[in-house]
């Protein structure tokens, strides 16, 4: 058990040595390599380290950071070094530190960036908790961060009154570009501004495979340029002509008047059990009402595509196709109570039904909407 009050290890011009089952807490930086290749630095527990938990900087490479728990800190920096592998680290509850490069300043469960940070993998880490008063991230490229790979990245709950970014991809002056980010879950971000990804303009080629966003989880892909920002969509989703949603739904932003986002969404069969899945298509909310949009359906695939470059919420809907089944007399349908649908709506779509009656507990009388007749005693299912 180490309690210094600035390094719990320093490495600085030296290979292969072993940083393993250290306790390490209530220090400035607990593991710094500089300058250093092929070591290990695994199994430790890191607390309360005031700039950062793990540093590798200056040319540092090829060394392995792995499975290493880092609490209440600033996670794991990579500054100016190329072909490390970090993988399986938990970081909890991250807290400001000192990144090597500003602006902006902050909170960063994985921070990397400055010239020759390159070709580092990332895998299987997981960055969960914050509650800070400063700007929180949960991955952070600055410039010079290049080439380098980001597989099952887990990023949750991470909460600020100043701004929450899940990824921030920052460009100050030369940009972050050719990364690849594939399999990765980003959910409860909660800040004064907050988004599950976000991308500066002019980086370039950044590649998102297979990202999860919530609170509706769906699962995408895509490529941008020119800048953008993605987050989940939250609460009730307006009405959309009788159409069913699938709960599938991304808001996307654009950063400059020249963004564009090419976005792939993924559903599965159980997604579309009620839904006819031939007529689900992509559609735009204009503030008022959705609007079906130019899009590419592959049924054998599960997928629609879409270039986009106009921005509101998107969201994927298609026709109620289910069977429902009565006895002669009376009938209990039980829908789920967030719909928008009318009395008139649901009897439409049961075929040869005529009459939809509920009960009006203020009233203490049944209401008896005839289907036929669309406005007369029509009521809210949701009433």
């Amino acid at each position: 058990t180490n309690n210094f009050t600035s390094y719990g290890a320093y490495i600085s011009s030296s290979p292969y040595n072993l940083i393993l089952n250290n306790t390490i807490y209530n220090v400035t930086e607990a593991i710094y390599l500089s300058d250093s290749e092929n070591n290990k630095v695994a199994n430790n527990i890191i607390r309360n380290a005031i700039s950062k938990g793990i540093e590798v900087a200056f040319s540092s490479t090829e060394n392995i950071i792995d499975k290493n728990f880092i609490y209440n800190s600033t996670g794991i920096i990579i500054f100016c070094s190329s072909n490390n592998i970090i993988s399986n680290n938990t970081i909890r509850d991250i807290r400001r530190g000192y990144f090597p490069m500003s602006p902006p300043e902050g909170a960063a469960g994985i921070w990397l960036g400055g010239s020759g940070t390159t070709n580092n993998y990332f895998f299987n880490n997981t960055i969960t908790g914050s509650n800070e008063t400063c700007d929180v991230y949960g991955i952070f490229l600055r410039d010079g961060s290049n080439n380098n790979v980001f597989d099952h990245i887990q990023i949750g709950d991470l909460n600020s009154t100043g701004s929450v970014y899940g990824i921030y991809i920052y460009m100050h002056y030369l940009g972050s570009n050719n990364n690849i980010f594939s399999n990765c879950s980003i959910y409860g971000m909660d800040g004064d501004n907050a988004y599950a990804f976000y991308s500066t303009e002019n980086n370039k080629n950044n590649t998102i495979k297979n990202m999860t966003i919530a609170s509706y989880p769906t699962t995408i892909s895509f490529t941008y340029g020119n800048g953008i920002a993605l987050k989940g969509v939250e609460g009730d989703i307006p009405w959309n002509n009788g159409l069913a949603y699938i709960s599938k739904f991304v808001n996307i932003t654009n950063i400059t008047d020249s963004s564009w986002i090419n976005i792939t969404f993924y559903y599965s069969e159980e997604d579309v059990s009620i839904v006819d899945e031939t007529t689900l298509a992509l559609y735009e909310w204009d503030g008022s009402n959705w609007n079906e949009m130019a899009s590419i359906h592959d049924m054998e695939n599960n997928t629609i595509n879409a270039n986009i470059t106009e921005f509101s919420i998107y969201g994927i809907f298609g026709t109620l196709d289910m069977t429902i089944k009565f006895n002669l007399g009376w009938n209990l349908i039980t829908i789920p109570t967030d719909t928008d649908w009318t009395a008139h709506d649901l009897g439409t779509n049961i075929s040869g039904c005529t009459l939809v009656v509920k009960w009006d507990a203020s009233l203490q009388k049944y209401v008896a909407h005839y289907v036929p007749w669309e406005t007369v005693n029509n009521f809210d299912i949701k009433q």
